[in-house]
């Protein structure tokens, strides 16, 4: 009979996955290039693997899914047509092995595994397009591109839609990533902040005065006892007591400095060393135990008045005697006096 073919079905889809990699769908491009290739293509991300092969035989394109099973995982679902590479024993063998659906197109009917042979048409189309490079370079170059630009189903890269991440390319630094846009607004700020911000750090043992946020001065003499961090410290109270202290509440206590809880700015002076003189006789050197604080008051341009500087040793004691401010000969010890001349205190239009 030549009568002409009946009006074709009416349109059906396949149902579309839920999950990546779910189902793909499977046939041969060439020859084509003097080569043959494996076309593969996810249902879900439309994400496609071309495989160059000398041969179409079950075993080469066995061992070439093997290789794109190690990278994405062994699909649930595979389609392909009725070719004899994919309805010989050895690939049911495979299939069933793996837990694979195989599901055949209808014979004659390319139509019915569309999206393969669509997937076809694309790779063939994109490699006429590359003009310089091998055909591996070529192939490289065209599935770089695809994968990283938007599908016309999907609306999404297919490498997003599979991998849930677009690939880095040169297109990337177009528009950086949210992690990279905020990693560089960070260190905007770090430099702004630290413009003015000196890098501060202690040893252990350094003399310190850290921040009281208990009774009594607003700050403590302390000895720095174990580096925590870059900005944490263990310091060791006067009563033995461990407290721990962020570097900007702890001031480096050096001899001539300040006093931070004197309002008059008094200066401290370094510890003083006295002899203990006891019954025995025997003279044995002490050093004070805390800072003295000079009474002298600093003049505005910050020098210290050494001739009103009287030192205030206390009314120490232990069992055997009293502390005497001496020396070795039993003399008095004499204040060395300052000889520097004296500049008039300008009190900038005030009498």
């Amino acid at each position: 009979m030549n009568r002409k073919s009946p009006t074709e079905a009416p349109f059906s889809m396949w149902e579309y996955p839920k999950e990546p990699w779910s189902r793909i769908h499977l046939d041969f491009m060439g020859p084509y290039m003097d080569k043959m290739f494996l076309i593969i293509v996810d249902a879900h991300s439309k994400w496609i693997e071309a495989i160059i092969l000398n041969s179409i035989t079950a075993e080469i394109t066995i061992e070439a899914l093997r290789r794109v099973f190690a990278t994405h995982g062994i699909s649930k679902v595979l389609v392909s047509n009725n070719g004899s590479t994919f309805t010989s024993e050895l690939f049911k063998e495979f299939a069933m092995r793996n837990r694979i659906k195989h599901m055949f197109s209808a014979p004659f009917k390319p139509s019915s595994n569309g999206l393969a042979e669509r997937a076809v048409q694309t790779v063939k189309q994109g490699l006429a397009k590359i003009a310089e490079g091998s055909l591996q370079t070529k192939l490289s170059r065209f599935l770089f591109k695809y994968r990283i630009t938007p599908h016309s189903t999907t609306g999404v890269p297919p490498c997003k839609a599979l991998m849930g991440r677009m690939l880095h390319s040169p297109l990337s630094m177009v528009h950086p990533s949210i992690n990279d846009r905020l990693v560089q607004r960070q260190e905007c700020q770090r430099q702004h902040h630290d413009r003015h911000s000196p890098i501060r750090e202690f040893e252990i043992n350094d003399n310190v005065f850290v921040r009281n946020y208990a009774r009594g001065d607003q700050w403590l003499y302390e000895v720095v006892r174990q580096k925590l961090g870059s900005k944490m410290y263990d310091v060791e109270l006067v009563d033995g007591r461990i407290v721990r202290r962020h570097v900007d509440q702890m001031r480096r206590r050096l001899s001539g400095g300040k006093d931070p809880n004197d309002e008059k700015g008094n200066v401290i002076v370094e510890s003083i060393i006295v002899e203990n003189v006891n019954e025995s006789g025997v003279n044995d050197n002490v050093r004070a135990n805390e800072k003295k604080i000079a009474t002298a008051e600093v003049d505005d341009y910050g020098n210290v008045d050494s001739e009103d500087v009287v030192i205030n040793v206390g009314n120490q004691s232990n069992e055997s005697g009293k502390f005497m401010n001496q020396n070795s000969s039993g003399n008095p010890k004499e204040l060395r006096r300052s000889n520097r001349a004296r500049k008039a205190r300008e009190r900038f239009g005030f009498s």
